[in-house]
Formats: structure tokens, sequence, C-alpha cells
């Protein structure tokens, strides 16, 4: 979603699980510095020791002394109770002209089991994460994912609320192969509906109260 390189820009990944992200933000040339929570994920991080890869031990809440270019939360928002102070910290941190990437699980009526085991406190709609932005980023891009998933996500999280079933087994399997070409159509064409939303915004240039 965000063209160009990142020379000279630093961008903040909040919730950066093992890393795999930071990879890719490093490769496009960006200063990184990650933050994630839970301590045997930031320990699997910590063990890539990667030149321009800073790593701490934090929520988003433990990020201070850094302004950055963008900011990166993969699922991270809905695990928050205080949203708003949440986006506040996030338009804090962002430049003037900041960047903030966000992903989150979509469609209150799909909250079950899932989303319980993983402590999530809500899911979203466009419209919402539109509202929980307002006042404090331009959207950019918006744009929902997983439409082949709805079906899987319903029945199993949200009906029959249990775990999802091991449907992979092995990268060769039938069903993995299938799912992921429906995915990369899907990465195409776009879709109406989605198990989540990923959505680009700008800071914006003037703070309302």
């Amino acid at each position: 979603m965000v063209r160009g390189g990142g020379e000279g820009r630093t961008l903040i990944n909040v919730g950066c699980g093992v890393g795999h992200f930071n990879r890719l933000a490093l490769d496009r040339g960006f200063r990184v510095i990650g933050y994630e929570p839970d301590h045997d994920a930031f320990l699997i991080a910590d063990e890539q020791k990667v030149e321009n890869v800073e790593l701490v031990c934090g929520d988003l809440f433990a990020v201070t002394n850094v302004r950055a270019d963008i900011v990166v939360l993969h699922d991270v928002l809905e695990h928050i109770d205080a949203e708003g102070a949440a986006i506040e910290k996030i338009f804090d941190l962002l430049k003037s002209d900041g960047i903030l990437i966000i992903s989150v699980p979509a469609f209150e009526r799909l909250f079950g089991f899932h989303d319980e085991q993983l402590g999530h406190f809500r899911r979203y709609s466009k419209p919402s994460l539109r509202r929980a932005l307002r006042g404090r980023f331009d959207v950019v891009k918006i744009r929902y994912l997983g439409f082949f998933a709805l079906p899987v996500v319903y029945y199993f999280s949200t009906f029959r609320k249990a775990g999802y079933p091991d449907f992979v087994q092995g990268e060769q399997s039938l069903k993995m192969r299938i799912f992921s070409f429906l995915m990369r159509v899907e990465k195409h064409v776009g879709s109406p509906l989605g198990t989540s939303i990923i959505l680009m915004a700008r800071k914006t240039q003037k703070r309302s109260y």
C-alpha cells in the first residue's frame, strides 16, 4: 500500500511477532523499530539480530522518545480496550506527514470463539474503523481481505464456538493449494466483504477536539 523506498525513514511495527514484517520493511530501506509484548515471540525476533532493526519487548504504550514516518499495526488494535487512547498515541508518534497502516478482523457478527481465545475486544467494519480514526487520520485506502474464509470463520468460530480444524496436512495439501490460489485472485481483484480489513491513512493536518 506504500509505494517507494524507505531510505532515511523510520517505521514502527507494533505487535511485530517473530519479525517477518520487520524483514520486509528493512528490505525496502526503512529503519525499523519493532514492539512485541509477547515475551516468547519477542525472543524469536530478537535472535535474528538484524542491523537497522531495533526490538523492544512492549506494547504500543511502551513506545517513547521516537517519531516515525510510518506506524504499522497488524491485528493489534482489536486487542486494545482503550481504543481512543491507542489512536491518540499513534497520532502523537507520527511525524506531520506520517502514514498509518492497520489490519483488523472484520464484522462484529463474526465475533466468536477465535476472538475470545485471542483476547479481542471487537471486530470492525469499514465505517466503524473510519469512525475510530476520525479527527486524527484521513483514510487513503481501505479494503476487505479474506472473502473466501468467511464461511470457515462463521461456521467454526461463530456458529459452533469451536477452534478451527487442521485443514492443512503439509504445504502440498490440495485444500491449501486451492485456498492459496483463491487468496491470490482476491489480492488482485478485491472483494466486497472479508474476514479482515486493511487500511492506510495519513495523519490529519488539523486536530479536532
